[in-house]
């Protein structure tokens, strides 16, 4: 079971109060509906004061819902939950603006995997991931997976892989298709050392899916993904290099780096 905690503006609460209170929102629900939901946001919500002016980002069309962007941020929350045009309408990497609609949708979806996931998109995901630092690293991936389909694969590889490694790779390419068939791939990375990545390749889980929490991807194909700065390479991949398929291929059982300052052998 996941548990769901809501981050409310601590005048809002009263401010419910009045709005609700319209005659508008008689067809939705009674005043006595409107009261039991205000009393039980002051009992279950954790009230938040607004972050310093100072801190909010410019972002949203309307600048007085910046504060709210900020307040999301700050606390850490995992949807921001608005039926307000200009801030669903905001697009900011690791900010999930949804409608009351949305939101809830979002928490009934239950995924085979595990109650901590969510409908998300892979637009959204990698924006983040991008903005997260590991841009190159997941362009590494996905280029290697291009490349494999590719009717010239054995000779594109060796833009993408190891050069200790590329022999394996052509001579098993049949095989190594077959593994990376209907897989889908997860966007935050693993970092045991600075020239190290890891990035799992799960099976495909049919939905575009967001984790909220910790989840076990069983199943997972781990990629393992080494710095090569020495060797000449496309430059949005920050000089990655696919080494390894399958399990984690530790740092110390990778090539050894040339010393800095040296030219590679």
């Amino acid at each position: 079971m996941v548990a769901w905690w809501c981050w409310c503006r601590r005048c809002c609460v009263q401010s419910c109060v009045t709005l609700m209170a319209r005659p508008k929102f008689r067809r939705y629900f009674s005043v006595e509906e409107a009261e039991a939901f205000v009393a039980a946001l002051e009992l279950l919500a954790q009230a938040v004061d607004d972050p310093p002016r100072d801190g909010w980002v410019r972002v949203c069309r309307d600048p007085d819902d910046d504060y709210l962007v900020a307040m999301a941020e700050a606390a850490g929350a995992t949807l921001l939950v608005s039926g307000d045009k200009d801030l669903l309408a905001v697009e900011r990497p690791g900010l999930d603006v949804r409608s009351p609609r949305a939101a809830v949708e979002a928490i009934a979806y239950r995924h085979p995997w595990g109650p901590v996931l969510i409908p998300g998109t892979a637009e959204a995901a990698f924006a983040q991931a991008e903005a997260e630092g590991h841009g190159p690293v997941l362009a590494t991936v996905s280029a290697f997976l291009q490349v494999l389909q590719d009717r010239n694969a054995k000779k594109l590889l060796r833009a993408v892989v190891t050069p200790e490694s590329l022999r394996a790779w052509t001579q098993d390419l049949l095989r190594v298709r077959s593994i990376l068939a209907n897989r889908g791939m997860a966007t935050m990375p693993e970092y045991p050392t600075l020239n190290v990545a890891y990035v799992k390749l799960p099976p495909d889980p049919g939905d575009n899916v967001r984790a909220t929490g910790e989840v076990m991807l069983e199943g997972a194909v781990i990629v393992t993904l080494q710095r090569r700065l020495e060797l000449h390479g496309l430059e949005q991949l920050g000089g990655w290099r696919v080494h390894g398929l399958g399990n984690y291929v530790k740092p110390e059982d990778l090539p050894a780096l040339p010393a800095p300052g040296l030219p590679s052998s």
